[in-house]
């Protein structure tokens, strides 16, 4: 198989695993990258929903990219490393033609990593929180688009939270086609509360909507292609290779 292929399946995972819970606050403080590195490998090999089925071989790619981690004098260079950004920048440079996401068994995570994600391929607000006790609150995508090429979404009915955000804002708006089974309709808005003795209580404030449009909560995000999950990714590459071809920017 191609370095470029390699490449675009690392990234993939990346890209999916980015909207994971963050990793404990001692871990992420600290200068040590072989073992941050370790614990976003681990994740994806643990609970990514089909390593054996991938076309690379995942321990070959701990070793391909680790050493670089462990190399990395400051954090801007680890992240260099092993963000799903600079990852799409290196490929669309190698003469990739499309992408394709794989969100199949996403659990979500954080709001502010799903604005990133979708940063990497649109812009504007795409958004809202809507909650009892205030007004709508809008989100942005975070960044400048480090991609225009065709986008491919797969999607299953284990997606929830900021998963489901990213997969319904990005139909929505016009900048991918979703592959595969409806998602499982969680999108509550989780959010911290500081208790007098250090403590907090994470509630669920909200449920996250698309900006003019109801909230995926109850429903969930309905695939433009509806396919078994078990064949998004066939379905969505053979969609891709048939469109005529694009620029990237």
């Amino acid at each position: 198989m191609r370095a470029a292929e390699r490449r675009l399946a690392a990234a993939l995972l990346a890209v999916s695993l980015a909207l994971l819970a963050c990793a404990p606050a001692a871990l992420a403080a600290s200068p040590d990258y072989g073992a941050r590195f370790d614990v976003a490998w681990n994740l994806v090999a643990q609970r990514y929903w089909d390593v054996g089925g991938l076309k690379v071989d995942w321990r070959q790619m701990r070793d391909e990219y680790r050493p670089q981690a462990v190399a990395a004098v400051d954090d801007a260079a680890y992240y260099a490393v092993v963000e799903a950004r600079s990852a799409v920048t290196v490929l669309q440079a190698a003469g990739a033609r499309a992408f394709v996401l794989d969100l199949r068994g996403n659990p979500g995570g954080r709001l502010v990593t799903m604005m990133q994600v979708a940063g990497v391929f649109t812009r504007g607000f795409l958004w809202r929180v809507v909650t009892r006790w205030a007004l709508p609150l809008p989100y942005p995508a975070i960044g400048p688009a480090a991609t225009h090429l065709p986008l491919a979404v797969l999607v299953d009915g284990h997606v929830n939270s900021a998963a489901e955000g990213l997969a319904g804002a990005l139909q929505l708006h016009g900048r991918a086609t979703l592959v595969g089974a409806t998602t499982a309709g969680n999108v509550e808005a989780v959010l911290p509360f500081c208790l007098a003795d250090g403590s907090q209580a994470w509630i669920a404030t909200g449920v996250l909507a698309p900006i003019g449009g109801p909230t995926w909560e109850g429903r969930g995000v309905v695939p433009d292609v509806a396919v078994p999950p078990a064949d998004a990714l066939d379905v969505a590459v053979r969609r891709l290779r048939a469109r005529p071809a694009a620029t990237g920017r």
